[in-house]
């Protein structure tokens, strides 16, 4: 079990045999290095939350009873199996689906690195609230969900920038206008992601304007998808409006529900905004798990590039493999979290280890062209030249498949 739950559930004295995951999901691997379960550090106002939230009959303890009932109670949230047990994140879509029963506890998973990008805060409200006020002639309970919605858009992506929905373009509104005037710029090593990583919203915004109030001295802000996706799913939210996650292939964007009509919002791609949809998407907690891993993503690169200075690098390295493992707790099937914890082994060297972990993110997303890749690759290196092959075999008939040769042979001997 992942270091939260074992803290919790160690807290409050759970006995062991509720301590489990499911077999068939694949969790070994998180919890098996100590230092990452030791390094989860609660406060006892924390813990105090949640026996608060556990304790049924107001004894100030938590007995067998209420302990067995609060499983119940998680089994199954945020997509999990149904099977007697609990599991991380089971535990914390609870705690972020009743937030306002775990502040202290919520502020301390960000101190050990559960970051919250979906967290709707005060200012995200008194922003959403005064923008709307002041692009509706101070009627803004009259706007509707889709109406809404164009404003906050508006308000996210660059000055200037256009996009259209139905028959009508709009640009994004200028910091006079009360915009955050936000441009796209993925760069691992863009100044705020050299310390920060993935930019959590407050991290991309920096100081919150005043939407009502003339423009002031701002900072240049810039943002990739998924922090874009983060910020927009706040910024509608604090709305009143449903918003969630979609994780795409190598990209990310917001499901907006405007009018019982699904539409994406796209920070990254405005082109392909307010287009409707159809109404999937990922579990915040799933939400939460991609940005882990894709901060600790940033923080390998960053590492990579810092290889004669391996003290540095070290360090980084340290913080990607925490991110990842953090990213693995809130979401076992994330494939991009094992197929990260393997290239880090593999970049130390380390070609057995990193075929665990590649093999898992295998069984996650099978027929993965780059994962068979690095499956080749590391088997040739560990000496299994025949099985390397196979793999490389399978990448090349994958790849015809997709990109079929353009040439026909007419006629021939």
């Amino acid at each position: 079990m992942g270091g939260v739950v074992t803290t919790l559930y160690n807290s409050f004295h759970i006995p062991t045999s509720q301590q489990g995951t499911s077999p068939n999901v694949a969790t070994e691997g998180v919890a098996v290095d100590p230092e990452y379960t030791d390094r989860i550090q609660l406060s006892p106002g924390a813990l105090q939350e949640v026996t608060a939230y556990l304790d049924e009959n107001r004894d100030g303890t938590v007995d067998q009873d209420e302990a067995d009932n609060f499983i119940g109670l998680i089994d199954g949230n945020a997509g999990g199996n149904t099977n007697g047990q609990a599991e991380a994140w089971e535990l914390i879509d609870e705690i972020y689906s009743h937030a306002d029963n775990f502040p202290q506890l919520i502020a301390d998973l960000a101190t050990n690195g559960f970051e919250n990008p979906l967290q709707v805060t005060e200012e995200m409200y008194d922003y959403v609230d005064g923008l709307l006020d002041r692009h509706s002639g101070g009627n803004s309970e009259n706007l509707t969900a889709l109406e809404r919605a164009i404003i906050i858009y508006r308000a996210v992506i660059a000055e200037g920038q256009s996009f259209t929905v139905g028959n009508a373009t709009y640009e994004g509104f200028s910091l006079a206008e009360g915009g955050l005037n936000i441009s796209y710029d993925n760069s691992s090593f863009a100044d705020s992601r050299i310390t920060s990583g993935n930019l959590l919203p407050e991290e991309v915004v920096g100081i919150w304007p005043d939407p009502l109030s003339p423009a002031e001295d701002q900072p240049d802000r810039y943002a990739q998808c998924h922090e874009f996706t983060h910020l927009l799913s706040g910024l509608l939210r604090a709305a009143g409006i449903k918003a969630n996650v979609v994780l795409a292939p190598s990209h990310a964007y917001v499901n907006a529900s405007l009018e019982g009509v699904n539409y994406r919002i796209d920070g990254a791609q405005p082109g392909n905004t307010f287009s409707i949809i159809n109404g999937n998407h990922v579990s915040d907690v799933a939400a939460m798990s991609a940005h882990q891993s894709h901060e600790a993503s940033i923080f390998r690169e960053q590492a990579e590039s810092l290889g004669s200075s391996p003290g540095s690098a070290d360090i980084l390295t340290g913080e990607a493999l925490n991110n990842y493992h953090n990213a693995l707790e809130l979401n076992p099937l994330n494939a991009n979290a094992w197929l990260g914890i393997s290239n880090i082994y593999r970049a130390q060297g380390n070609n057995a280890t990193a075929l665990d972990y590649l093999q898992r993110a295998n069984d996650l997303q099978g027929d993965n062209p780059s994962i068979l890749q690095s499956l080749g690759e590391v088997h040739e290196a560990l000496g299994n030249r025949d099985v390397a092959a196979g793999f490389y075999f399978r990448v090349n008939w994958i790849n015809e498949q997709n990109n079929p040769s353009p040439y026909i042979t007419i006629g021939g001997n």
